[in-house]
């Protein structure tokens, strides 16, 4: 799959000649590869139990790794003005801009958590069923 341009100019070379892969493309892989996975699952006229049960344990991994996330964000958020002058493209302060974000990355922390307890209680159901005999 090709670069995106944008990402393009943001790569470096490491000694060795070595390309590493910038945080931008790492976050591009993982959306391609979740979209890859889903196609997947959503066309196997047959899907195995197995799928079901390794599908709650990713999303009990994911949807937790992802309210971690929220809160990082939130932490660096919270003094990223500190050291900068920012300014908004809209004339709004700045000071509320962070403040807005913050809240909803609260927030999507908040609905992770719940979704993340969903992701295990239906991961853990998962782990109680059995294929006693295939037709």
């Amino acid at each position: 799959q090709p670069v995106p341009e944008r990402l393009r100019a943001s790569r470096d070379t490491a000694p060795g000649g070595v390309v590493r892969v910038t945080r931008d493309e790492l976050l591009d892989q993982v959306v391609v590869q979740l979209t890859r996975a889903v196609a997947i699952q959503r066309e196997d006229a047959d899907p195995a139990h197995e799928d079901f049960y390794a599908w709650g344990a990713t999303l009990d991994e994911m949807t937790r790794r992802l309210a971690h996330l929220c809160r990082v964000l939130d932490g660096q958020i919270e003094h990223y003005g500190d050291n900068r002058i920012l300014r908004d493209d809209a004339d709004a302060d700045p000071a509320d801009r962070i403040a807005s974000m913050r809240f909803r990355l609260r927030a999507c922390a908040a609905d992770l958590d719940r979704a993340n307890d969903a992701a295990r209680m239906y991961h853990s159901a998962a782990s109680h069923l059995a294929v006693e005999v295939n037709p």
